[in-house]
């Protein structure tokens, strides 16, 4: 199997002193794994790395390794270059505030649909293991909260705004 791209995200930590990862001990922790070309975006969890193994070896690999050297049990989730790729080419909201919009990024395939129209002028659209959010009332006003998306949907998720996932892209192209 040839080397590929992958982004790994870790729902959740490094909000308000709580579940403390340090991102440089981080891609040390995956080089020691033998992923390569390791990079990291902000200190929110998110992870860029190459790999010849598949997601769901990395997903476990990465969970296990947070678990044990950082104590904090987080959700993991991988997607593969091409899945950011169609992402960024699917995104429904480009007209949008990239900090106010961006993907709710799920463990699982949903199909969520929001009949009553509740959330205006915030809204969503759902699209297999990714939802597109646009909150112009911003994430930390908006009712479309992550728990909320869990909580209907039965998964597990985190989001990023467009904007990081705009420069998550950028380094996945990296080679």
């Amino acid at each position: 199997m040839c080397m590929a791209r992958f982004l790994v995200l870790l729902r959740a930590v490094n909000v308000g002193g709580k579940n403390r990862v340090p991102m440089a001990e981080l891609r040390a922790a995956a080089s020691q794994l033998g992923y390569r070309k390791i990079d990291t975006y902000l200190q929110s969890g998110n992870l860029v790395l190459s790999s010849d193994t598949d997601r769901s070896s990395i997903q476990t690999n990465i969970k296990r390794c947070v678990t044990e050297r950082f104590r904090v049990d987080v959700t993991v989730i991988v997607r593969s270059a091409d899945e950011i790729m169609t992402v960024v080419t699917d995104f429904p909201y480009q007209e949008s505030a990239p900090n106010s919009s961006g993907v709710v990024f799920l463990d699982r395939e949903i199909e969520l649909v929001d009949s009553t129209r509740r959330f205006l002028p915030d809204r969503f659209t759902s699209a297999g293991s990714n939802l597109y959010v646009d909150c112009p009332t911003g994430f930390g006003q908006t009712k479309l909260s992550v728990s909320w998306i869990e909580r209907t949907a039965n998964c597990r998720g985190t989001r990023r705004n467009w904007k990081t996932v705009m420069k998550l892209h950028e380094l996945l192209q990296q080679i």
